[in-house]
């Protein structure tokens, strides 16, 4: 895009649409002239506002300042969905964004389950690996 007047070149608009889309810029403005076009609506909350950093809106005991740090989502309790939240897996040293922190097939959820250490992958007592 020119900085100076905000003009958008030919080639800039192809690509943007491409890049939004998913589709060239011709399907994509055959669609919208005849349309035929479905437009989607996003539904994950960052798109709309940026969350304050020091709340806990998803209640799982991290702040969003401490779930962006660990790459966690500050709208999900248990952002790999290992049955943690991701509060818990703090306190316990475990990967917040890794169903498996010790990469030894067995979830870290069902680890503590089964009293082995979701962090030792030598530790499951001979499940997993």
């Amino acid at each position: 895009m020119n900085r100076e007047d905000g003009t958008v070149t030919y080639d800039e608009f192809t690509g943007m649409v491409a890049n939004v889309s998913g589709s060239d810029h011709d399907e994509w403005l055959d669609d919208h002239v005849a349309g035929t076009a479905v437009v989607s609506v996003p539904t994950d909350p960052y798109v709309y506002a940026a969350p304050d950093p020091d709340s806990d809106a998803d209640g799982d005991g991290l702040n969003t300042s401490q779930e962006r740090a660990a790459g966690a989502h500050p709208f999900d309790a248990d952002t790999d969905g290992d049955s943690l939240s991701d509060g818990r897996e703090r306190a316990l040293g475990t990967d917040p964004t890794e169903v498996d922190t010790d990469a030894d097939g067995v979830p870290d959820g069902l680890e503590l389950m089964l009293g082995t250490d979701p962090t030792n992958g030598t530790g499951t007592g001979g499940i997993g690996h």
